[in-house]
């Protein structure tokens, strides 16, 4: 029997196969996209990795650990791995509930209280605003700054 192709990833998507699969960048990358929906994502976003292997048809055994018992149901991970591989990253998941110390969500979150934290030094060092706060009287209240 021949076996079904395995479409390739996106240019954008594609990483070094023969380094590490980076379970944390592929999964950022597709949530952004919006290629993962739902549980699934909540699934691949909140799980820490904890184990991977490459497998001789170039696909990826990956051992996740999550938080809750919701995430670790058999749909769930089915869905996530059908979506990977629809988008050229053929996974075997297993899931294991325990405590999560690393994972895509706390990562995001990270980037972007980082990318927040940059923009309000480049605001607060503007030499435009300043001469505006001193000639109106305006202020600038922390923490109201947000991020898109």
């Amino acid at each position: 029997a021949i076996a079904p192709e395995v479409p390739q990833a996106p240019q954008s998507l594609q990483m070094d196969r023969v380094k590490a699969f980076d379970w944390y960048h592929t999964v950022e990358q597709l949530a952004v996209a919006g290629k993962i929906t739902a549980m699934s994502r909540e699934l691949a976003i909140q799980a820490m990795c904890v184990a991977q292997e490459s497998l001789s048809d170039g696909g990826w055994r990956v051992s996740l650990r999550v938080p809750s018992e919701t995430l670790a149901q058999a749909a769930i991970q089915e869905r996530l791995a059908k979506a990977m591989t629809l988008e050229g990253w053929p996974v075997e998941l297993s899931v294991s509930i325990g405590e999560v110390t690393d994972c895509a969500a706390r990562r995001m979150e990270a980037t972007a209280l980082a990318k927040l934290r940059e923009a309000e030094t480049s605001i607060w060092s503007d030499p435009a605003l300043s001469a505006l706060k001193e000639s109106f009287g305006g202020v600038i209240v922390p923490g109201t700054l947000k991020g898109s």
